[in-house]
């Protein structure tokens, strides 16, 4: 969570109202800069632990339903076994 405030003075600004040396420009430029690199890292970051446990629930759900999936799979296969066994047994009947 991050706020900024639109009317803070920009470093750039001040650079230039202050009339600061080069070097102190670029040390402003440059802070400027890790702060902003330091704001994506952070984003970056969430969004990376979001989509891990986006990844991990939808990883748990495919291995349920491959698991119902393969016994259903055995479960046919063992009723199909019963049935054409069940064709093929001939009934004898007493005359």
């Amino acid at each position: 969570f991050d706020i900024t405030v639109e009317d803070e003075a920009r470093p750039e600004d001040i650079a230039k109202r202050t009339k600061r040396d080069e070097v102190a420009s670029s040390a402003v430029t440059i802070a400027s800069d890790l702060q902003q690199i330091t704001k994506f890292m952070k984003y970056f970051r969430l969004r990376e632990n979001r989509n891990f446990a986006t990844i991990s629930s939808t990883e748990s759900r495919i291995w349920w339903f491959s698991a119902l999936d393969s016994l259903c799979v055995v479960l046919v296969a063992v009723v199909q076994v019963y049935a054409i066994q069940a064709l093929f047994t001939a009934k004898r009947t007493r005359l």
